[in-house]
């Protein structure tokens, strides 16, 4: 079974340790917001571009994350035990 960054994501927003996982949540938080206000058609060529860069950015430290931190790694884990 496939662990992806929403699984894990979606996992810490109802329970979310108080350790790096925190910061994990609240990155994903922030992109599952940036991806929303991607859906608004009135944007300006320039908001955009820069909610799609941060997007970016943030998606990148979120599969960082998921690879790199001890916390994360260890929360991914419980989370495999308990499929």
């Amino acid at each position: 079974m496939t662990i992806t960054v929403k699984n894990i994501g979606d996992a810490l927003v109802k329970n979310c340790p108080d350790n790096d996982c925190v910061i994990f949540r609240n990155l994903f938080l922030e992109h599952e917001a940036l991806q929303e206000d991607l859906k608004q058609k009135q944007l300006s060529s320039y908001a955009r571009h820069m909610i799609e860069t941060r997007c970016r950015k943030v998606a990148i430290e979120l599969h960082r994350m998921t690879y790199e931190n001890v916390a994360v790694n260890s929360f991914k884990k419980q989370l495999i035990k308990g499929l």
